[in-house]
């Protein structure tokens, strides 16, 4: 028996696969939630000079952000495509996302080059939800230094993102043709995928490599929003 899917080869709203997805989102969802909001609250209480402690803590309390960011893009990827007939402003959706990686990541060295503004045709949601979940992939990878670059053209809009660290396997890399093509460090093939998906939606490609020297280098074009 053939599973429904809609005219875009996703599973529709009520097939069982969209169901499981939604149920666990929220029963799972709920539980990481938990323990997220847990931790935090013993982290913010527990005396400074219990490091073995604070230093389980925040990898529990991180654990179960990470897991919640897999649950919302696994019901993303089972879901029908967002519609793209919206605009968005890329400058203050990288420039927001940086901000936070520098929090997360207080001694990881980030480079940005931004120019703008920078208006592309793209679900607003979808994708402001897509490069952060990439973003923070890929600086959890960095060694040492993660590039951003954003560069405006009179017809297309390209977005690089380049990190040290180590190579990124090809399974990881096939997600962009081939969502679940392999459970090993799910959240960056997550994040790519969802990436492609949000900017193949707003008529742009996605490319991904991992240089010679390491780490890993994507790249995204988008057509400029035509303004009506």
């Amino acid at each position: 028996m053939m599973s429904a899917t809609n005219d875009r080869g996703a599973p529709a709203a009520g097939s069982a696969a969209h169901r499981l997805a939604r149920l666990l989102r929220h029963e799972v969802g709920d539980l990481l939630q938990s323990i997220y909001s847990t931790t935090a609250i013993l982290l913010d209480r527990l005396p400074g000079g219990q490091s073995l402690e604070r230093r389980l803590l925040g990898d529990l309390k991180q654990r179960a952000e990470l897991c919640r960011l897999e649950l919302d893009a696994a019901l993303d990827l089972v879901s029908a495509p967002p519609p793209s007939d919206g605009a968005l402003d890329l400058v203050p959706v990288l420039t927001t996302a940086l901000a936070g990686l520098r929090a997360r990541f207080p001694t990881l060295r980030i480079i940005e080059h931004i120019a703008g503004p920078s208006t592309v045709p793209a679900d607003p949601r979808a994708l402001n939800a897509a490069l952060s979940m990439l973003l923070l992939a890929m600086g959890q990878g960095a060694r040492e230094e993660l590039r951003a670059e954003l560069r405006p053209g009179p017809q297309r809009v390209e977005v690089e993102l380049r990190r040290d660290g180590f190579a990124v396997p090809v399974e990881q890399l096939a997600w962009l043709n081939e969502p679940f093509a392999t459970t090993q460090q799910a959240v960056f093939g997550m994040a790519l995928a969802l990436t492609a998906r949000a900017v193949r939606q707003a008529g742009g490609f996605v490319a991904a490599e991992s240089p010679k020297e390491g780490g890993v280098c994507v790249r995204i074009q988008f057509p400029v929003h035509a303004a009506a």
